[in-house]
């Protein structure tokens, strides 16, 4: 796998706002939308806090966390580390109430809260730190993905691990994003509520 381009992801998702935009207003009924803009500190710190959006939703005002994925693999990833190993990922250090999961022609609503708990629970689980560990070791400077099964509410369920290489471009820097991913299904067995919605 060739090594992630943050400032690519960063263009596709800036280029997805309106599609959303009209899916929160249209299939919602959102009202007053209000995207976090990283390029003042109150939207600096709400995006730090993963809220990409505040809008108005069944009567009350909710944050709003927006991913996006060009191929809908039928799982969600969620990020463990930004930065492997000393930095969190926004599992870790989220404020919103729903996650919008967008895929082609699909959006995932997943209620955040829920998700969360079972995110805790699934940490205990897989013990990911160890399997992040051996793949930066065994695969460095680059991009990498691998499956195991784990036993999850009584059943074999797998659990995706994913290492994502950055390095920008001019620049000295470089880290690893470290991720799990879950199956939508499993997710559901667990309790987490997700409605699918077409675009």
């Amino acid at each position: 796998m060739a090594t992630h381009d943050f400032s690519t992801s960063l263009s596709y998702e800036q280029s997805k706002f309106s599609v959303q935009d009209r899916f929160y207003t249209e299939r919602l009924g959102a009202k007053a939308i209000s995207r976090a803009d990283f390029s003042n500190d109150v939207g600096k710190n709400l995006q730090r806090k993963d809220v990409d959006v505040q809008f108005v939703y069944q009567g009350r005002q909710i944050n709003v966390s927006e991913k996006n994925r060009t191929k809908d693999y039928g799982d969600l990833l969620l990020e463990v580390y930004s930065k492997f190993p000393d930095t969190p990922g926004w599992m870790d250090k989220s404020d919103a109430d729903f996650l919008a999961y967008f895929v082609p022609r699909k959006v995932y609503w997943i209620n955040k809260r829920e998700l969360e708990d079972f995110y805790h629970k699934i940490l205990d689980i897989v013990n990911p730190d160890t399997m992040f560990a051996q793949m930066k070791s065994r695969y460095p400077r680059n991009s990498r993905r691998d499956g195991r099964f784990f036993v999850i509410n009584g059943r074999q369920e797998k659990v995706g691990f994913m290492q994502a290489y950055n390095h920008p471009i001019n620049s000295n820097d470089e880290w690893y994003t470290e991720s799990i991913s879950i199956s939508f299904d499993c997710l559901k067995r667990a309790g987490v509520h997700i409605e699918e919605f077409a675009l």
